[in-house]
């Protein structure tokens, strides 16, 4: 009975054993399948002869480096389940001191050589390089820091912008690196010589568009002040041109126009131009509801934003450049929340004299709701949407700000005259 025994636990063995190799046999033959079903993802982007390439899903994979270091022959040993596909129509990684490498692999399907313009759209980042990996060797595109002045850039222009050429049939990779002290949006386009100039005008033009409607309102205001010398008129002009020159910025103008040599200026100028919208729309506030008159707790409160405005550009000495930037989404949501409160207490006291400060704030609250969940929680919707929502907010609320005095002076005169 005990042999019995004996052999049915061995029989059982034998049994175990034989499932085991076949366990191990379909292990070994997945593995044996997961290699191409990543090359499958990883086919060459075709570059057409003619037409522009904006939309690089799903070719376009990305790998973070929490150090740094990795170079572009440690990357090219990786393995192609170590990188991820890049799933939305713009790459982007929220707020994240890691280096991100991004690969893309391409090929030219015309019959001759292409010469292509590789569109980076972003004003400057931290760090960047961008590497045309070929069969014979690897071709430099592009090398930008902190310390890179404007004049370094390949291309002259307000955006990140090179250009590189392929034969016919060739297949290349391009490799980004890049880190980031802020947002880590990076819009990547392939554009031809014709698409780039078409593309360029029309910024162009729709920039200047907003910068010569500000300038009216800055006009105006100038104008008024000199006509009537209220502090109210000198308060709106300090605010408009704030936003002016913050849209500037983000643009790329400034750089290249106002501080060229200063790139390590350039990566900080953001932080100061954000926190100076947000103190001279304290002021503005201030003046026009005349808070220190008759909403005292709303006036403490708008003092206590103008501050903290100085306050966040100077705890860049003890705080993280990358981290006080985040911060400062907060800040600017919050204030933009506090103005338009603040206004609909006093629209419920005094009426139609606050109601186009009530309209031009509520657009602003809206943009920043739109700006921070984009940098915050990464809406999937182009970097250049946000940047021309802002620009209509911002012709919204000057336009609705210089309504408001307008109509303030309006008021005081009928009241007079009776």
């Amino acid at each position: 009975m005990s042999q019995r025994r004996a052999f049915l636990k061995i029989g059982v063995n034998t049994k175990s054993l034989a499932r085991c190799k076949l366990l191990a046999l379909a292990f070994l033959c997945v593995l044996l399948i997961m290699p191409n079903f990543q090359a499958a993802n990883s086919d060459p982007l075709s570059i057409p002869a003619e037409a522009p390439v904006r939309d690089l899903r799903p070719h376009l994979q990305y790998h973070f480096d929490p150090t740094g270091k990795l170079t572009l022959s440690q990357m090219q040993t990786k393995a192609a389940e170590e990188f991820q596909t890049v799933e939305t129509r713009e790459p982007t990684f929220l707020h994240t001191k890691d280096t991100i490498w991004l690969r893309l692999p391409i090929k030219n399907s015309a019959a001759s050589e292409i010469q292509r313009i590789l569109l980076i759209e972003t004003n400057f980042m931290y760090e960047i390089e961008v590497i045309l990996e070929r069969s014979s060797d690897n071709e430099i595109l592009l090398f930008q820091d902190r310390n890179s002045r404007f004049s370094t850039r390949p291309i002259p222009h307000p955006n990140l912008v090179t250009r590189f050429s392929m034969e016919a049939d060739e297949i290349a990779t391009l490799w980004v690196r890049y880190r980031s002290q802020g947002d880590t949006a990076l819009p990547i386009k392939i554009e031809t010589e014709p698409s780039f100039l078409n593309f360029t005008h029309a910024n162009t033009a729709k920039y200047f568009i907003f910068y010569a409607v500000i300038i009216v309102f800055l006009s105006m205001s100038v104008i008024a002040f000199a006509q009537h010398r209220s502090f109210k008129f000198l308060a709106y002009f300090l605010y408009a041109s704030s936003v002016l020159v913050y849209v500037m910025h983000r643009d790329g103008f400034t750089f290249q126009y106002f501080w060229p040599n200063a790139p390590g200026f350039n990566n900080f100028a953001s932080l100061p131009l954000a926190c100076g919208i947000t103190f001279f729309a304290a002021l503005f506030t201030r003046t026009y509801l005349e808070t220190r008159q008759k909403y005292p707790l709303a006036d403490l409160i708008l003092q206590v934003i103008m501050i903290a405005a100085f306050l966040m550009v100077g705890a860049v000495i003890f705080v993280n450049e990358s981290d006080l930037k985040l911060y400062t989404y907060y800040y600017v949501a919050a204030s933009s929340f506090t103005f338009l409160a603040i206004g609909i207490g006093a629209w419920s006291r005094e009426g139609r004299r606050v109601l186009y400060f009530i309209l031009g704030w509520f657009g602003i609250v809206v943009s920043s709701v739109i700006v921070t969940g984009y940098a915050l929680i990464g809406y999937d919707i182009p970097r250049s949407a946000t940047l021309d929502f802002i620009r209509f907010a911002m012709v919204f609320d000057a336009s609705m700000m210089g309504m408001a005095v307008l109509d303030g002076i309006n008021i005081i005169r009928r009241e007079r005259d009776a």
